[in-house]
């Protein structure tokens, strides 16, 4: 990979992208290139329940705990379930609401609810500005107030740096590593980057870095991946950990057509990663955007976003992919901008920091434990908090669907379990847990469909299993039928020459090896009474005495053998009798 290409910073994107994956790294941009991003806050008595009946997500889930509110991803979409807004929707106060959407859909943002709303007791206040991006490991060191939060939770803080008001700080890690962003005028941003630089060694980071950081883990960037009109049902925000719809609050604009989606099965397109390792290019480069993705001669994708992955030594793809090849770990031969490689499919992230699997795992076991004490509220937490940390790992995803489908969240449960037949396309629970979800929904030509699917697999590996066994019994009778006329060959090799060290030595080696311990000993101290010598003999004699639970007459053959062994120069029996001495003698 070259990584002498520098970025407009001067520096090259190797450089910037490895120390922003540094653990104590912090750095900075400003996003969209000081693009200004749309802020529109929803205040009054009739707020809450207003941005319910219009946006896809739980709105009255959200809360304020010591002044720090909740929020969550959340998208207002057209009859068609296409995207007219998507952004952050934080709670900012106790009737006081701020959507953060990106520059694709500012202009939207401007409109569509001022269209929408009549009669409610409620201000829509409009505005533009800038958002500054703060990421890295470091972050925890910091200031207090620069403590990472939860994943689209949100506080007003005051940095103590002269701002004309507090800022509004919002958790978001657009890199893969903790980050934050914060709202404010462009002059109080202008401060905290100043307070960054010479108070804790901030670095900005170049577009050019930013755009890799951002793909390497898997942030679908409004306005390149995501493009208003795009279908929701499209792009996979409607799974966790994104989860930009809830099932259970009741209707909203487009709700009709998810449910839809819902009911056929996973949608004919959606967003998935696609690895080409860097050893197939010369100079490796990103892939074009809007390439159509070929593989046996027909179009399965077409790319969104695509970067030279320093961190992974590999171009990364973001491609629209249809159904039949989101499979992850599949391997294909695939032909883009003219050019052919071999892929392979990922769903996204492609990186994870360092830990962040083990965290999942521990957050997922914790889950299990909560579980059995039945505490089901800590375990449902526990269990989303998995899916967070590791948007792969499919035994949450598995948990957290048999969890909700026990409190009869049918409809998030079913996504789940669809989300886990792709991860898994095999998992036989997926498709019997969605069988038993759809019958309780009432749609029963899903759930016979899901049902006939789920005894295919289970018939489809039952006699993989069967297949498997029969070849494992084939080659252990061929194994056995191949001993046994070396058997035989060493013993006739014997009955004429019982001093023959080769048919000595094999005969013993073979008796060893199928556990007739006091026979492989008989062998080998005659050979070694015929030639004191012979070092591979002492070891073997040895295995054979450690067979019989005699350690000690064990050690004092490999201790012989060892003097044998250096005499003669043989490093291979000498250096693993010295290995099973060490053992016996620990």
């Amino acid at each position: 990979m070259n990584r002498a290409a520098a970025t407009s910073s001067g520096t090259t994107l190797f450089e910037q992208v490895t120390a922003a994956r540094h653990p104590n790294a912090v750095s900075w941009h400003w996003l969209h290139n000081r693009a200004p991003m749309g802020r529109l806050v929803v205040s009054g008595p009739d707020a809450a329940t207003f941005l319910q009946a219009q946006t896809t997500n739980d709105v009255l889930a959200l809360a304020i705990h010591q002044g720090v509110g909740e929020g969550q991803l959340t998208t207002y979409l057209d009859r068609k379930a296409g995207i007219r807004v998507m952004g952050a929707l934080l709670r900012t106060g106790q009737t006081e609401f701020t959507l953060i959407a990106p520059p694709a859909f500012s202009e939207a943002l401007a409109t569509v609810f001022e269209q929408v709303h009549f009669a409610e007791d409620l201000t829509l206040s409009f505005s533009q500005g800038p958002v500054l991006s703060v990421q890295g490991g470091g972050l925890s060191q910091l200031h207090p107030t620069m403590a990472p939060l939860g994943n689209w939770a949100s506080a007003h803080v005051d940095v103590e740096l002269g701002t004309t008001a507090p800022l509004l700080k919002v958790g978001q890690p657009t890199t893969g590593e903790p980050g934050l962003w914060f709202v404010g005028s462009e002059s109080d941003l202008d401060r905290l980057v100043r307070h960054l630089i010479n108070d804790h060694q901030a670095v900005e980071l170049s577009l050019e870095a930013v755009e890799v950081l951002r793909v390497e883990a898997g942030w679908l960037a409004a306005g390149v991946d995501i493009l208003p009109g795009t279908p929701l049902t499209n792009t996979g925000l409607q799974h966790p950990p994104h989860q930009c719809i809830s099932y259970t609050k009741g209707c909203f604009p487009g709700q009709e057509v998810v449910a839809k989606v819902k009911t056929t099965g996973s949608a004919p397109k959606s967003l998935v990663g696609l690895v080409l390792p860097s050893h197939q290019f010369e100079a490796p480069a990103p892939m074009p955007t809007g390439a159509e993705v070929w593989h046996n001669e027909q179009v399965i994708g077409t790319v969104t976003s695509s970067v030279v992955s320093p961190t992974l030594d590999a171009v990364l793809c973001i491609v629209s992919m249809k159904r039949d090849w989101r499979v992850p770990g599949k391997h294909l031969n695939v032909v883009i901008a003219g050019n052919p490689y071999l892929a392979t499919v990922t769903f996204l992230p492609f990186y994870q920091r360092t830990g962040q699997a083990e965290q999942a795992r521990a957050a997922y076991e914790a889950g299990l434990d909560a579980f059995g004490a039945s505490d089901e509220a800590e375990a449902e937490r526990l269990f989303r908090q998995a899916i967070a940390f590791d948007p792969r790992l499919a035994d949450a995803y598995e948990s957290l669907g048999v969890l909700l489908g026990r409190h009869q969240q049918y409809d998030e449960a079913v996504e789940l379990m669809k989300q886990l037949a792709e991860l898994d396309p095999d998992c036989v629970m997926a498709r019997a847990n969605l069988s038993l979800y759809y019958m309780k929904l009432g749609m029963i030509d899903a759930a016979e469909q899901e049902k006939a699917e789920a005894t295919r697999l289970q018939f489809s590996q039952q006699v993989a299993r069967q297949m498997a066994e029969q070849q494992a019994a084939m080659a252990r009778q061929a194994e056995a039928d191949e001993q046994a006329q070396r058997l035989a060959m060493f013993e006739e090799v014997l009955a004429l020459d019982p001093d023959d060290l080769v048919a000595g030595y094999g005969l013993g080696s073979l008796y060893l090896a199928r556990g007739a311990f006091e026979q492989a000993v008989a062998c080998l101290s005659h050979n070694i009474e015929v030639d004191a010598g012979h070092s591979v003999s002492y070891l073997a004699l040895g295995q054979a005495y450690e067979g019989m639970g005699n350690s000690q007459k064990a050690e004092a053959v490999y201790e012989a053998g060892v003097a044998v062994a250096s005499r003669r120069g043989d490093m291979r029996p000498l250096s693993q009798m010295q290995t099973h001495l060490a053992r016996l003698r620990s």
